[in-house]
């Protein structure tokens, strides 16, 4: 599995940089590195006003909650991962962003994802590493009860109330 992870981190750089040369053949050498953290800014602005659209289409959508959150939750998954890939400097990325926020395209996605992750049983209730959202809550006062009472003795004490 290692060898995999190293595998596409090799084939992701040299993509980018052929797509970085591409682009510097076409514009310039400056101009492509100036439009890596353009498209940065852009990914960014587009983040912040397709939510703002989402939300109020939920809110206009509010009669039929079931779907409207589902397809609420899924675009903003894709706009998300649209804009951590529209950040990330190079222009392969930049153009899966780009599809991400595409509206049609977005719900689509976004739907994909979630399901992926529900078939990789990564939930809040559970992960990979045995932890369970249940272990990390407030236990309950019964279970934690000392050993003397346990066995039926009663502890007692002094209370004072200072005004």
């Amino acid at each position: 599995m290692f060898f995999i992870i190293i595998i596409v981190f090799i084939l992701y750089g040299w993509m980018e940089f052929e797509t970085f040369v591409l682009m510097s053949e076409a514009v310039g050498g400056f101009w492509a590195f100036l439009g890596i953290f353009l498209t940065a800014f852009v990914g960014l602005s587009l983040l912040k006003s397709q939510s703002r659209a989402i939300l109020a289409d939920v809110q206009k959508n509010v009669g039929d909650p079931h779907t409207t959150i589902i397809a609420g939750l899924g675009s903003g998954v894709a706009l998300i991962l649209g804009a951590i890939l529209m950040i990330v400097p190079g222009y392969a990325t930049d153009a899966m962003g780009l599809v991400c926020f595409i509206p049609g395209l977005r719900t689509i996605i976004g739907l994909a994802l979630l399901s992926r992750l529900k078939r990789l049983n990564l939930s809040a209730d559970s992960n990979r590493f045995g932890f369970s959202a249940a272990s990390f809550h407030h236990q309950p006062e019964t279970q934690n009860r000392p050993a003397a009472d346990a066995k039926n003795e009663t502890i007692e004490g002094d209370f004072s109330e200072k005004k």
